[in-house]
């Protein structure tokens, strides 16, 4: 069985930490053999450090997120056994049984997988994507060569095409509010569609990122993480 690490791109302060406890108490509460999740972090480095937590020594910023992603990965390499990273959003659920699922069928090296932005030169959305541990292991190697000028999920992206690592279709469904109601937009799989009743997000069964994206406090992401948690589980 293939194995996956699940790297949390995390910080330490408001409103961001409250997605990492919100993920501890739903998507990550399910136990499933050959995933494991690790929630990294910058600087300021909380005391005491907490299980399942990587504190790098680098401080938060835009600018320091890529630096820090690539971090994570080398920390990853030295420390852990698996065979793809999925790095994810703390604003993604991950159904950990479909992911897992999932990276049966992937190849078992050159895997690139996400939502591909079109745009010259190509990039890879930023909620979530999966990478191979040939290629995580190439990309730590090119870490001198980010460009920490960009977005994590550009730079990171643009590191991946001077590899010629081709992409791979992924799959990921993003929940909106609406004013009537709620969107789910399926990408890689199954139709959209709209709902009212959160029962319905069993539609998307086969998926397994989840980007909750909604507001600017994280409150309204709380809420769509315990809707999916409670109808997923």
């Amino acid at each position: 069985m293939k194995k996956v690490l699940i790297l949390v791109l995390s910080a330490n302060f408001p409103p961001y930490y409250k997605m990492r406890r919100t993920s501890e108490r739903t998507w990550n509460s399910i136990k499933v053999e050959d995933v494991e999740t690790v929630f990294y972090f910058g600087n300021p480095l909380p005391l005491p450090q907490e299980e399942g937590c990587l504190y790098l020594n680098i401080d938060e910023g835009y600018n320091n997120l890529g630096k820090k992603t690539l971090m994570a990965f080398e920390w990853a390499l030295k420390n852990k056994e698996f065979d793809y990273i999925a790095r994810v959003n703390s604003s993604t659920y991950v159904d950990k049984k479909e992911l897992l699922n999932y990276v049966q069928g992937l190849p078992e090296d050159k895997v690139f997988a996400g939502l591909k932005v079109i745009a010259t030169p190509p990039w890879m959305w930023g909620p979530a994507f999966i990478i191979s541990k040939d290629k995580v292991r190439n990309l730590v190697g090119l870490k001198n060569h980010l460009d920490a000028s960009l977005m994590e999920d550009m730079g990171i992206s643009f590191l991946m095409n001077s590899l010629n690592c081709p992409y791979i279709q992924g799959k990921l469904v993003s929940i909106d509010k609406l004013s009537t109601g709620w969107q789910a937009i399926c990408y890689g799989g199954g139709e959209s569609f709209n709902f009212t009743d959160w029962e319905d997000i069993k539609k998307t069964k086969g998926q397994f990122f989840f980007r909750v994206k909604c507001d600017a406090d994280r409150n309204i992401d709380e809420f769509v993480m315990n809707q999916l948690f409670k109808h997923l589980k």
